[in-house]
């Protein structure tokens, strides 16, 4: 009976409209000499560093409390308070697990009263249900109360999509529908992830709208396999998003893309958004021998395959070269279909690049035949096998299909003519390149050429494209792109000299030498430095600074 007392003394001269809204908003317990309030009862999961509703607590009359007034709150012992809690917004209570203890300062005039801004951590352990606060006053008669501050409850919400057929290597978008099933399901400023197992992002096309509720659900960061989000809660709704954004599919991965949802206190939440096919192939065959400084060199029929319907979608293609080589130029391109029902049209080459256009997706599986293709070389080509990609011009960095195209050999340049004389003796004969800095001419043994590109000097080091290092010193040059290596082979398989785009360490037959200017890309070509180069496979080097021309002698 006393506690109705005190309960209609908190009210007392509050308007009907006030006293509403106080019932509406949150629970209030009075009993003894306090009234406590909790503003609001809110879902909470088995998780750490969660803020939940605020607590009120209001002395009944006045002086029902000591002067100095000390209490304690205890949660149960799977569940700690967080020291960032705050009471009177300003002030840090004593925090000793799940125990907290505050003191009061009070006045005999007024009714006092304080306020917890509450963050707790929750074990695993938790079961479903409310959360439970026994509050004691530890220096005066009252007694102890105990007060339902929040709930442990299931996640509820919903993570659909709808599931796409795409062809490998291909950006798709997606769309998610992620809603709550109850209100207040996901927790305020809390991170969840989206995340793709098989696929990457584009940052920049990630999109939420909202479709039902208020409560914005905003973007923290997108990396390349996951977007990171909290939601704002500032209302009692649930809410509803749509979720859109671009993926590509891993490399040539084929099968089911899942995305999936996670976030503390949430497990097995998924949704299948694509499932791979394997949608182009080009057809392999042998390599085409190719010739340096020759022009006009013939390739096979390059032929493109659709496993599935549509797997081509409207729109403009380049087949581009790699390792990509700007003195390297096609001619010549023909283009038709054959098989199902696609249009094709507009052949082009240019440069390095084929380039054709899809005027009209297929209903049926088709092929694309591309004929007379002709290839240019200049003599600095890198020698080795390349390869031939087919993009998708909206995706220029996304490989649809590749295929092992042609070689280039220069051994097959100016062979040296046997030699059937058994007792004659080879003579020794010295080679001699001369290289004038910033200028694109040079001499072999006297006779003028031409270097596409012209030697600069870097560090104190002559930088010559390596081409025409390899020609220098008599050695065969091979490129890795993916590993972006460079490696001189001498034409008796003697020496071995290996250099990697920007490392200052050099490998000459299998031993580390130490190189002042690393290995560079400057206009498309691969620039070493000549002098290291040539010293370490006993080349002799000079340099005349008034002439600015460095001279190779082996």
């Amino acid at each position: 009976m006393k506690g109705l007392e005190n309960m209609k003394k908190f009210f007392a001269g509050m308007s009907v409209m006030a006293v509403t809204a106080t019932m509406l908003s949150g629970m209030a317990f009075a009993d003894g000499l306090k009234t406590i309030k909790v503003e609001k009862m809110m879902n909470v999961g088995n998780t750490a560093d969660q803020t939940i509703g605020k607590i009120e607590v209001k002395e009944n009359a006045k002086a029902d409390w000591d002067e100095k007034a000390k209490f304690e709150f205890k949660l149960p012992s799977n569940i700690k308070w967080n020291e960032k809690t705050m009471v009177n917004g300003k002030y840090k209570p004593t925090i000793n697990g799940n125990v907290m203890t505050f003191e009061l300062t009070t006045s005999k005039d007024v009714e006092d009263s304080f306020y917890i801004l509450p963050v707790i951590d929750l074990d695993r352990s938790v079961p479903k249900g409310n959360i439970t606060v026994a509050v004691t006053p530890i220096n005066s008669n009252d007694k102890e109360e105990s007060v339902e501050i929040a709930k442990v409850a299931d996640f509820a919400a919903s993570f659909t999509a709808t599931k796409k057929e795409v062809a490998t290597n291909t950006k798709l978008p997606v769309e998610i529908q992620f809603g709550e099933l109850i209100e207040n399901s996901l927790l305020p400023n809390q991170m969840y992830d989206i995340v793709f197992d098989n696929a990457t992002i584009d940052k920049d096309s990630v999109k939420i709208t909202q479709d039902s509720g208020y409560d914005p659900l905003t973007i923290v960061k997108t990396e390349d396999s996951y977007v990171e989000f909290k939601i704002d809660e500032k209302f009692d709704t649930k809410n509803k998003w749509i979720i859109k954004m671009d993926i590509t599919p891993k490399r040539n991965y084929t099968g089911e893309i899942k995305a999936s949802l996670e976030g503390q206190g949430i497990k097995d939440v998924s949704a299948v958004v694509a499932n791979v096919y394997q949608g182009v192939t080009v057809q392999e065959r042998a390599l085409d021998e190719l010739s340096l400084g020759t022009a006009n060199q013939a390739l096979k029929d390059i032929v493109i395959t659709e496993t599935a319907a549509g797997s081509l979608a409207k729109g403009d293609y380049t087949i581009n070269v790699d390792p990509s080589y700007k003195g390297l130029s096609f001619s010549n391109m023909s283009i038709s279909s054959t098989d199902g029902n696609i249009v094709v049209s507009t052949p082009v080459s240019k440069d390095n690049t084929l380039k054709f256009k899809v005027d009209q997706t297929s209903t049926k599986a088709s092929k694309i035949i591309i004929k007379g293709v002709q290839v240019s070389l200049d003599r600095f080509a890198y020698d080795g096998s390349y390869k031939m990609n087919l993009v998708n011009d909206k995706d220029p960095k996304t490989v649809i299909a590749s295929l092992n195209a042609f070689s280039v050999n220069a051994a097959s340049i100016g062979t040296t003519p046997k030699d059937d004389s058994k007792d004659k003796k080879p003579e020794k004969t010295e080679k001699k390149v001369v290289f004038v800095i910033d200028n694109k001419a040079y001499s072999v043994d006297g006779n003028p050429l031409t270097l596409d590109v012209a030697p600069y000097i870097k560090s104190s080091r002559t930088m010559l494209p390596v081409r025409a290092v390899s020609e220098s010193l008599d050695m065969n040059v091979g490129w890795d792109a993916k590993t972006s290596t460079v490696t001189l082979t001498s034409k008796d398989n003697k020496d071995t000299v290996i250099l990697t785009i920007g490392n200052t360490t050099m490998l000459v037959n299998g031993k580390k030498v130490t190189l002042d200017s690393a290995p560079e890309i400057k206009d498309a070509r691969t620039f070493l430095p000549v002098a290291l180069v040539a010293n370490a496979v006993g080349a002799k080097t000079d340099w005349n600074k008034d002439t600015r021309t460095v001279t190779l002698t082996k």
